[in-house]
């Protein structure tokens, strides 16, 4: 049972109607119809963070996300956090850089990457229930998570611009 998902920023008014009431149908196991006035009804093992808020401020705090799924629009902020973490993706998007991570989501198996901008109920329910269903979505997300951890991100980015310094000099002086 999906103990906890977070949702990436609410793009296009798309939050409520085509995504947050079917995952939460796809992914809890009580009967219930989840609508804009009963949202705030606690379901069975599940903590639903809207617009993401509790994603950013965990880990810029540096704590551990402990999250099943990230349920988002496929932005790269959010896509970044959840892999760091090991937290498998279902992302949905078709605008700005979504469809590339889309790909690369769906090509590295740590999610499912959706190319759509208004996709139906079914669409996401099917992609949620496939993600949480099949632990080797989860797995591929950890080893993610442990080889962004071995990287020190600053400190390669500085040598490489460094390096690139270094050869616009040479090729300046050749």
């Amino acid at each position: 049972m999906l103990k906890s998902l977070t949702f990436g920023a609410a793009a296009a008014g798309v939050l409520f109607t085509f995504m947050l009431f079917p995952t939460l149908a796809a992914a809890t196991t009580v009967s219930f119809t989840p609508s804009p006035a009963n949202i705030g009804v606690p379901f069975q093992n599940t903590n639903v963070d809207l617009f993401s808020t509790g994603l950013n401020g965990m880990t810029l705090s540096g704590q551990s996300l402990s999250l099943d799924l990230l349920l988002t629009n496929g932005g790269f902020g959010s896509v970044q956090i959840a892999l760091a973490h090991g937290v498998p993706i279902v992302a949905i998007g078709k605008t700005e850089e979504k469809p590339e991570l889309a790909n690369r989501i769906t090509w590295s198996r740590v999610g499912i990457g959706m190319k759509i901008l208004k996709p139906t109920e079914v669409q996401i329910r099917d992609a949620v229930s496939r993600v949480l269903s099949n632990p080797s979505y989860a797995m591929r997300a950890g080893m993610i998570a442990h080889e962004m951890r071995g990287l020190d991100a600053p400190t390669c980015s500085a040598d490489l611009l460094e390096r690139l310094v270094d050869e616009k000099r040479l090729a300046r002086t050749a």
